[in-house]
């Protein structure tokens, strides 16, 4: 075998195993989303080597290039199935490799080493249940679902709890939750606008809210108050947490503006890609109290509400008196029947009822 043929064979020999190579990648990658809990971007796992993301309708990831944003994935809802081409890569092998995953509900974050997701540590409570209660905890950092990989652009709650609002000399916890989206179109704004999103909305509520509620909220709506005019028909609680106060607030973080130095000084929550579209009041907690403290100071309240029952059994049985002497002064004959059957009633309660009767049953037989 002369040179020439040696070196054909050597080059026929190095295509067949880049081709052999490149079925057997094509085929190995074919698979990989049927591996993608092994393989799925975890933000609590920063080591973990990570092909894919799943993102929830509603949320949106951005796909990091070293330093610099690659592109941002928005999820999906079941209906939509394709994927526009502002939010893939360039490249047309992971483009193409992208919209495969897809397929399985997955998007590719990209080449290990070189792309990742955005990840960020979020501190946030949560509503749990406990005995049947429920109950707002802080997510520590220990918790596996502390950082986060999103960043949420459906309505979402905030909960906070602040804790020693003095109301009337008295320190409570309040728990709140305010209703908040992040803009879809503002997400680079929302991730590197400010060191992190959550520490600015939690600045503007501890600003506004805090204040507004020692400001507007009462001792008799902290511990559920009972409407002090009893004489008015359908007055009910007296707290104005319901609209009134919670309406404030919200009115004032949509007006808050940032008071910082420099590009964002005086911008509002909304131009910062903070969307707020409600606030609530959920729940009061004396923090000092004892049980008997709190019994005495919810004992004005209850005394007004046993009143108020008083009085509107009072107007009921009036009223009932009122419909009975109408019914009787268009029907003169009815008042001596009322008057016979009401006899009977009390009779009976008098415990006379079998003398009554006996003498029904003579008088029927003497005739």
């Amino acid at each position: 075998m002369n040179v020439f043929e040696i070196t054909f064979a050597v080059i026929v020999g190095l295509l067949l195993g880049v081709v052999l190579l490149g079925l057997v990648t094509l085929g190995v990658l074919a698979v990989l989303p049927l591996f993608k809990a092994q393989l799925l971007d975890n933000p609590n796992d920063p080591n973990r080597i990570a092909l894919f993301t799943a993102p929830e309708p509603g949320w949106s990831i951005i796909i990091m290039r070293e330093s610099r944003i690659e592109h941002i994935i928005h999820g999906k809802e079941k209906d939509e199935k394709t994927i526009e081409s502002w939010e893939t890569f360039q490249n047309g092998f992971l483009r193409a490799y992208d919209k495969y995953a897809f397929l399985f509900g997955l998007r590719l974050v990209g080449i290990p080493g070189i792309h990742q997701v955005r990840s960020y540590d979020l501190p946030r409570s949560r509503r749990v249940e406990v005995s049947g209660k429920l109950e707002y905890q802080a997510v520590t950092k220990e918790d596996p679902s502390r950082r986060s990989n999103h960043f949420r652009t459906q309505l979402t709650p905030w909960f906070n709890e602040f804790k020693g609002v003095d109301i009337e000399g008295i320190p409570f916890d309040v728990k709140c939750a305010t209703n908040y989206r992040l803009d879809k179109g503002m997400i680079p704004e929302v991730a590197f606008g400010v060191e992190s999103w959550n520490t600015l909305l939690d600045q503007a509520l501890n600003s506004v809210a805090r204040g507004t509620l020692r400001e507007k909220i009462s001792l008799d709506d902290a511990i559920g108050g009972i409407s002090q005019d009893i004489w008015k028909e359908n007055v009910g609680n007296a707290t104005q947490t319901d609209d009134a106060v919670q309406n404030i607030i919200l009115d004032r973080l949509l007006s808050y503006r940032l008071k910082v130095k420099g590009k964002n000084e005086g911008k509002t929550l909304a131009e910062m890609g903070i969307i707020i579209e409600g606030f609530e009041i959920l729940d009061f907690a004396p923090e000092e109290l004892t049980p008997e403290e709190l019994v005495k100071l919810r004992s004005p309240a209850l005394a007004r509400r046993t009143a108020q029952a008083r009085v509107m059994e009072g107007k009921a049985e009036a009223e009932f008196q009122d419909q009975v002497l109408a019914v009787l002064a268009k029907n003169p004959g009815l008042a001596a029947i009322n008057v016979n059957a009401e006899a009977f009633v009390k009779a009976a309660k008098a415990g006379t009822l079998d003398a009554l009767a006996a003498g029904l049953l003579k008088k029927l037989t003497d005739k």
